[in-house]
């Protein structure tokens, strides 16, 4: 059950895996998956997850969190104890103008969590610097950059970037994430 105490990463592992039995896939993002992503080099006080389908939380899924605790007249979802509110971003699962449809699992005993990639996680982060100036992005991405327990491919990166149409940007993130 979620408690006052209750981490980020523990509150997205019980919220995926209820949403889950209630049949909704649900994907974290955004600076929660940068907390995840960064082991302690960032924290949000949100979780965010993108739904791998279209429409919002209702029926079976609104009952699960219902469950849990939490309540929303609207969005986001607030539990009464806790302080990590929910938050269902509008899909398509997407860093930037890229399309998603893999992400990655992790298990701890019988709950599970479904959240981007690492270097998925760095490109959302960055989209949020290239796109909406959100200068706090960079030093996310930067902290996903150095806390991701798998390789993230710079020439992949740099990549994204320019598809994104940022290519003048690339020494700039390059010396951010450094």
């Amino acid at each position: 059950m979620i408690r006052g105490g209750t981490s980020l990463e523990e509150v997205a592992f019980i919220v995926c895996t209820a949403l889950g039995e209630a049949g909704v896939i649900a994907v974290l993002t955004g600076g929660s998956a940068a907390t995840v992503h960064s082991c302690g080099g960032y924290s949000s006080f949100d979780v965010d997850f993108v739904l791998t389908r279209t429409g919002g939380v209702e029926g079976a899924g609104a009952e699960a969190l219902r469950r849990l605790g939490y309540r929303s007249s609207g969005a986001p979802y607030h539990h009464p104890e806790n302080p990590f509110t929910l938050d269902f971003p509008r899909g398509p699962l997407a860093v930037g103008g890229q399309l998603l449809t893999e992400w990655e699992t992790r298990h701890h005993g019988s709950l599970h969590l479904h959240l981007l990639h690492p270097a998925d996680s760095v490109k959302d982060r960055l989209a949020a610097f290239l796109h909406w100036g959100d200068v706090r992005g960079l030093s996310q991405a930067a902290a996903v950059w150095r806390g991701a327990t798998q390789k993230i491919e710079r020439e992949e990166l740099r990549a994204w970037v320019v598809s994104e149409g940022a290519e003048d940007r690339w020494s700039l993130i390059c010396a951010g994430l450094s």
